[in-house]
């Protein structure tokens, strides 16, 4: 009988560490959204912005100084009302994707979009110069320095394409003693007014 303790003690080890390795680990799945969004009444030159769904996502959203709402931006371009968004990511430089592709619940919780007060002349300017972005090749800027021509990252390749009368209204911070331009700089209130707001 004395030995009968420690071989159920045993029995319990081994057992318990059993289920741990082979039970299923309850996961939090994420809720696809309800429908689609069609999405309507853009114009050329909007910002839009996303919050993504990894781990990366939550610290580039954290690295905005003021408002932590976004991990990532582009250009929208309007094309006989099928959206476009201009962007660039690290694994695959600057591209144009659908917008039900940039904000598809796969890859985004959460969808802002803004609106500059500007001339239809100068959409019309912003989106032939995202457009010519696309022929170039341009590495993404992992120093995130914004006086760098041939590299941009998300946020930069927005504030490029501004009209000089928007970028003079934009807050430029410091990264690592350089300048750098943040998402929240992007989409202040001062300057953009939110047109959409998506959480999925």
């Amino acid at each position: 009988m004395k030995h009968f303790a420690p071989f159920v003690l045993l029995l319990l080890f081994f057992g318990g560490a059993a289920w741990f390795f082979l039970h299923p680990v309850a996961t939090t799945v994420k809720l696809e959204k309800q429908g689609s969004y069609s999405f309507t009444n853009l114009k050329t030159g909007d910002l839009i912005c996303r919050y993504g769904t990894d781990i990366i996502s939550y610290m580039l959203q954290q690295s905005n100084p003021r408002k932590k709402w976004y991990s990532h931006c582009g250009i929208l371009i309007d094309s006989n009302k099928k959206y476009w968004v201009v962007h660039i990511m690290g694994n695959r430089g600057v591209s144009m994707e659908a917008i039900e592709n940039f904000c598809d619940p796969s890859v985004a919780s959460k969808i802002g979009i803004y609106r500059y007060a500007i001339a239809d002349s100068l959409r019309k300017t912003i989106g032939a110069k995202a457009q010519a972005l696309l022929t170039q090749s341009i590495a993404f800027d992992y120093e995130f320095d914004l006086q760098t021509n041939n590299k941009l990252y998300c946020s930069e390749l927005v504030w490029t394409l501004l009209p000089d009368s928007i970028k003079k209204s934009v807050s430029i911070d410091t990264y690592k003693h350089k300048p750098v331009c943040y998402i929240d700089a992007l989409h202040d209130s001062l300057i953009a007014i939110p047109i959409v707001n998506l959480n999925y």
